[in-house]
């Protein structure tokens, strides 16, 4: 990573893939990266500006396959996700990473840590947890009413105290998704469970929840914490499920102290 700050598209598993890259690090070539991974129906603009540009830090934000301006198809399994973002990495020659994802993401970031265990020297989960509960239904109105899905799912994660004219754009945006790809994400969170793998992980591991998070209840991610074997769990009170959007100081401070760590 030569640019200080770039937006680049990267081939990976048969399919362009946009990433946007921070090479802060004096080092930018040997230092541990941080790789940031959306959940469902997101983008890379998830994460907010100033994690993305975290000072003295090489920080990696991507669009999965079929998010953002990805090339779909997407994916309908955490597994596939992650030797999507996996080769993604490899294109662009991080050799070791923290990796950290919110929600979905969060499931991958652990799936990645369970298969390349020799890659990932941490694993952060953001309003995640051991499962990723899907409402009964949501999967099916997806195919038959995709606007008011849609709606039910935006409802879930974004807090009343949300700006108007913010909850419109994010819910536009959560509306670019094909149905297809929300389907494919929400089937993938709807098998995952990691109770059987994550006491393996090795890797330190950051969990941090929202307290008021109503689409993966914290009580899930507390479970999570402790089956990893080297975690630590931080909840944010008065926080809903889009925490690094709700409250970005507080979850910058925290994934940047994490990572500061693991690189030392």
């Amino acid at each position: 990573m030569s640019a200080p700050r770039s937006r680049r598209t990267v081939a990976a598993a048969g399919q362009r893939l946009r990433v946007f890259y921070h090479a802060g690090a004096e080092d930018a070539d040997r230092s541990v990266a941080l790789l940031l991974i959306h959940g469902a129906g997101g983008s890379y603009l998830h994460w907010p500006p100033h994690l993305r540009r975290l000072p003295a830090a090489n920080v990696v934000a991507l669009d999965l396959p079929g998010h953002g301006e990805s090339e779909g198809p997407g994916r309908s399994s955490v597994a596939a996700y992650a030797e999507a973002v996996k080769a993604a990495a490899d294109a662009l020659g991080l050799a070791s990473t923290v990796v950290a994802g919110h929600s979905l993401g969060g499931a991958i970031a652990l799936e990645m840590a369970q298969r390349y265990p020799e890659y990932v020297a941490g694993v952060a989960v953001l309003a995640g947890g051991v499962r990723l509960p899907v409402p009964p239904g949501l999967v099916e109105m997806l195919r038959t009413d995709f606007a008011r899905a849609t709606e039910r799912i935006f409802d879930g994660a974004y807090t009343d105290q949300t700006d108007p004219r913010r909850r419109a754009v994010l819910l536009r945006q959560l509306r670019a998704n094909s149905p297809e790809t929300l389907i494919g994400d929400y089937l993938a969170c709807t098998a995952f469970d990691a109770s059987s793998f994550a006491p393996q992980i090795a890797a330190p591991a950051l969990v941090i929840c929202g307290g008021q998070d109503q689409t993966v209840p914290p009580e899930l991610g507390v479970a999570l914490h402790r089956l990893l074997p080297h975690s630590e769990l931080h909840t944010l009170e008065g926080t809903g499920h889009m925490l690094m959007l709700e409250r970005p100081d507080p979850v910058t401070q925290l994934l940047g102290a994490f990572a500061a760590r693991v690189h030392n």
